[in-house]
């Protein structure tokens, strides 16, 4: 996270220690707020209700925002920045991209969504027709359509613009110790505490080898991590070729949804990041109450063992981490 966010929580100090939980929690009714006035210009009002609602009741956001945990605050800037590229003010956008961005990485996921929307709307004008399938034609039209669109020149150049400002400002307050744990590590990071990723057991294996082994040497830790970031890509890229220019919101919540199915470190508060997108995409979703709980309820029961197994390793001392790693592929 940015230094801001430690600033933002000093009156946890000087004020009262429930002023940062306080804070997220109004960070969630805000995002419903957003939700609100981005999909009442597009759906009727029961279903526009609906999806509110599916965000502000929902027990999970609820229990993260209470328990202090910061992601709320990043979906908010996520919606802000949808809010104001569905109403074509591109510079606001960017701005709050830029400051996105710099809180917490993974909002950048979205800019190939973002750029090729910006780039659509700018031309859909003068387009006739748009071309669902992902040919190579397609998808050579659509760089061709942001290379060619200075509204995605200004939103690119404004939001790095913000982003590098104030990233260097800390930068220069904090030095190399900064950029390490704010941009760098997300890279290179190994976490070999259990969590919800069915790759935190080959990681945790891997971290228990010895450093002075040749056949394993130190620098293959960071080349893995890295590695692990390719099916997260091509699946990121593909999604926004596919669906950016007609189905936005269903695109970026589709995107956040690979990324944390596939990031080699899943806690309970990722699930925030696409449960904030969730209510924009509901509308777009084509299936029956029947096919929604065949699909929420064994996603359910998984999480439920693994927190099961989690539970004993975590208070009894048990050794459950091949049954915690099971869950977590089932999860997957």
């Amino acid at each position: 996270y940015t230094p801001i966010l430690a600033h933002m929580m000093r009156p946890n100090e000087w004020l009262h220690p429930m002023f940062g939980k306080l804070l997220f929690v109004l960070c969630d009714l805000i995002c419903a707020v957003l939700i609100w006035k981005i999909l009442q210009r597009l759906h009727h009002p029961k279903i526009v209700t609906i999806s509110v609602c599916v965000w502000l009741f929902n027990p999970i956001v609820i229990n993260v925002s209470s328990r202090g945990n910061a992601d709320t605050l990043i979906a908010l800037l996520v919606l802000t920045v949808i809010w104001c590229i569905s109403t074509r003010r591109y510079i606001s956008a960017a701005i709050w991209f830029g400051i996105s961005v710099h809180f917490k990485l993974y909002p950048i996921i979205f800019a190939p969504t973002f750029v090729l929307f910006i780039a659509h709307q700018s031309s859909q004008v003068h387009a006739k027709s748009q071309h669902r399938m992902l040919t190579l034609r397609n998808i050579t039209q659509q760089i061709l359509d942001v290379v060619t669109c200075s509204d995605v020149w200004r939103f690119g150049t404004v939001s790095l613009f913000i982003f590098a400002s104030i990233s260097a400002w800390f930068l220069y307050s904090y030095g190399y110790e900064f950029w390490n744990h704010s941009t760098w590590y997300h890279l290179i990071r190994t976490d070999h505490r259990h969590n919800l990723s069915h790759h935190f057991y080959p990681i945790y294996l891997a971290m228990a080898k010895p450093a002075e082994r040749s056949d394993f040497p130190e620098h293959s830790k960071s080349v893995s991590g890295i590695l692990l970031f390719i099916p997260q890509l091509v699946l990121l890229v593909a999604i926004a070729f596919r669906f950016a220019k007609s189905r936005l919101f269903f695109a970026l919540f589709l995107q956040a949804f690979v990324f944390v199915a596939f990031n080699k470190v899943c806690t309970v508060q990722y699930f925030v990041w696409y449960y904030s997108l969730l209510p924009l995409a509901l509308p777009h979703l084509r299936m029956t109450i029947r096919e929604a709980l065949e699909i929420i309820i064994p996603w359910l029961l998984a999480l439920i063992v693994w927190l099961w197994f989690a539970y004993q390793f975590e208070f009894e001392g048990k050794d459950t981490f091949m049954q915690m790693w099971g869950s977590g592929v089932l999860i997957f």
